[in-house]
């Protein structure tokens, strides 16, 4: 990516929409804001000051404001704690509630649940609970720690071996769980997340 002297003058006379046709974003040159940025617009005159760095292994980008809206040091004032809370692995665009949230471990945010949810029936507590040992590990990774991949292969490796324990047990000749009959469904009620079995007829 281009870098070029942040000036008022040099950020005005960028060219915009950018001559390629494509969002091109120039970096400030030196020691002296580093992180800030200028993107300009490949189909329109918009031109806006930026901050970027690595959040937690991941490139994150903020928009602080328009160009016409905010001088070089004011963007640089705007930039400067968000990038330091990046650099210190806090998200800048969460809010109080959410960075407790993402701090959470995925066990913690379950108890969390069951606790303000007094009308959940025992059973229902107890089926909450059995399902998230499937979670395997990812039960005491906080939030901000887990990724899509890691759910995917979690749920990939759970899935198999349930497959694996059906297999053996077929072999055995030992019996198998009891599926479903087609002719029952499971409704969602309420908020409280509660289950109940209802009959149809097929």
């Amino acid at each position: 990516m281009p870098s070029m002297k942040m000036t008022t003058r040099s950020v005005r006379e960028l060219p915009a929409p950018d001559p390629s046709g494509k969002p091109t974003l120039y970096w400030s040159q030196g020691t002296a804001t580093p992180g800030l940025g200028i993107l300009v617009s490949g189909i329109s005159a918009s031109k806006s000051c930026v901050c970027q760095s690595n959040l937690n292994g991941k490139v994150r980008r903020i928009t602080l404001g328009p160009v016409a809206q905010l001088t070089i040091e004011e963007a640089w004032a705007e930039a400067r704690p968000k990038l330091a809370a990046m650099l210190g692995g806090r998200d800048p665009k969460l809010t109080l509630p959410q960075r407790q949230f993402a701090m959470m471990t995925v066990a913690e945010i379950l108890e969390d649940y069951l606790a303000a949810s007094s009308n959940l029936r025992p059973a229902t507590i107890r089926m909450y609970r059995g399902s998230a040992k499937d979670v395997g590990p990812l039960l005491n990774r906080t939030m901000r720690e887990i990724t899509a991949a890691q759910v995917e292969h979690q749920f990939r490796s759970r899935v198999m071996s349930q497959n694996d324990t059906q297999t053996a047990k077929s072999r055995a000749g030992l019996p198998l769980p009891r599926r479903r009959s087609p002719t029952a469904r499971c409704a969602y009620s309420g908020r409280c997340g509660s289950f109940r079995r209802s009959a149809t007829k097929g």
